[in-house]
């Protein structure tokens, strides 16, 4: 009775395209039910959608109708969308294009990619066409990553799609979100070889940038590293594009540094991309970095561990003191040291600071390390130790400055016995 009431009440919408979608989808509601209601409820929308005036407007909602009852199960379905393709026929084109993408993206939803494809094929203009395509494609997808098993068959159709779809932007686009889903339901192989079909060498650094993440995500095996680096090399060749930036970092995260080094001292800019990759590794891989650093050569570890420092001292970070052990002991840039000697003060072991600047021999850099060390130990209120090191400061202009500071230090803390003792001390040195 109440059903009944619902459909009786149905009647009080006014718009008759709303009433008839309403309809629709009690119909489909019915019919999960089992209730024999529901091919009344079915012919009601279709009654009603042919009250609507708009020739357009009808054939659009009757697209909706149709969509419902395919989702209801009711083969009468497809009659009904081929129905409306042969009613399009004396319309304009720019209509028959507008209903054409709703019955597209109906018949991708109700899983009939052959019947969505041909009616795609009769869109007129190029770039409608394309983009129902691509939407066809991205609902298909959404569908499929969303079921608890992949299927092979499914697979191929979403592939299938994707062949269908010809003109750019939409292509790469297309291409660009089957190699992501691929990854996500973990057709790695599959995925890595869809690289090969791009065109367009912007999406082919996006896309291998997409891939590799993922890959280090899920952590797989080392042989998908393998192939996605013949897969670039191969791309690199015939869109003569230079990912060998790409590749250097892809052999250097999955901890194939020697790879990653031939490949550096190939390149053109070999300095930025020495640079540039130990930025990588120092921020993702810094156990990476040191097998990295231990390979190089002295003026590669130089230029190499002045980046490496430049990071350091942004973010001092204490757990990675071995990567400033093994630079202080190494690196001969003595402008390098100067950093391991702030780093040192920024995490407060302020003897290994003071030993690091033991080993500087340029006086002016030297200079500058005790200097940082002396404002370090003013800070900290060691005036004495601070006096101790201005005497070892042998840039005149830098010693008077810390001096200066020294003394003011003293005034500031005077009524104590300690800071004149302090002060009588530096004057006798």
């Amino acid at each position: 009775m109440l059903i009944k009431e619902v459909m009786k009440s149905v009647e009080v919408i006014k718009d008759p395209a709303v009433r008839a979608i309403t309809y629709a989808k009690i119909g489909v509601e019915l019919t999960r039910m089992k209730n024999p209601l529901a091919s009344d409820a079915f012919k009601r929308a279709l009654d009603t959608v042919y009250l609507i005036e708009n020739p357009v407007f009808l054939l659009k909602n009757l697209s909706t109708v149709a969509y419902y009852m395919g989702k209801a199960g009711l083969k009468s379905s497809k009659r009904i969308f081929q129905q409306i393709e042969d009613d399009l026929r004396g319309l304009p084109k720019g209509d028959r294009d507008l209903v054409r993408v709703d019955i597209v993206k109906y018949l991708v939803d109700l899983d009939e990619i052959d019947e969505a494809i041909y009616h795609a094929s009769e869109i007129s203009d190029s770039e409608i066409k394309n983009e129902a395509l691509l939407l066809a494609l991205k609902r298909y997808l959404f569908k499929i990553k969303r079921t608890s098993t992949i299927r092979p068959l499914q697979i191929r159709k979403a592939e299938y799609i994707w062949q269908q779809i010809q003109k750019e932007p939409y292509y790469s686009v297309a291409t660009f979100e089957l190699i992501r889903t691929l990854l996500r339901v973990e057709e790695y192989d599959r995925a890595i070889y869809m690289i090969n079909y791009l065109r367009d060498p912007l999406w082919v650094k996006q896309v291998m940038r997409e891939v590799i993440t993922h890959l280090k995500k899920v952590n797989v095996s080392r042989r998908y590293y393998e192939r996605l680096v013949s897969v670039a090399i191969e791309l690199s060749k015939r869109l003569r594009l230079d990912i060998t930036g790409d590749l250097i970092v892809i052999f250097a995260l999955n901890g194939e540094v020697n790879g990653a080094l031939k490949l550096i001292r190939s390149v053109r800019d070999y300095n930025e991309m020495l640079v540039e990759l130990s930025k990588i590794l120092v921020k993702r891989k810094p156990d990476v970095l040191l097998t990295f650093l231990q390979k190089l050569s002295e003026d590669e570890l130089n230029l190499a561990s002045r980046e490496i420092m430049n990071y350091l001292l942004e973010h001092p970070e204490k757990e990675l003191e071995y990567l400033v052990s093994f630079i202080a002991l190494n690196v001969t840039d003595e402008r390098v040291l100067v950093k391991v000697v702030n780093y040192y003060l920024k995490t407060g072991d302020v003897e290994s600071a003071v030993k690091i600047s033991a080993k500087i021999g340029n006086e002016e850099l030297r200079s500058l390390a005790l200097g940082s060390i002396a404002h370090h130990l003013l800070r900290e209120n060691r005036i004495d130790d601070a006096i101790d090191l201005v005497m070892h400061v042998k840039d005149p202009k830098l010693s008077s400055q810390l001096i200066s500071e020294l003394l003011v230090k003293v005034v500031r803390q005077s009524g104590g016995g300690k800071s004149g003792d302090s002060l009588q001390a530096a004057e006798k040195k």
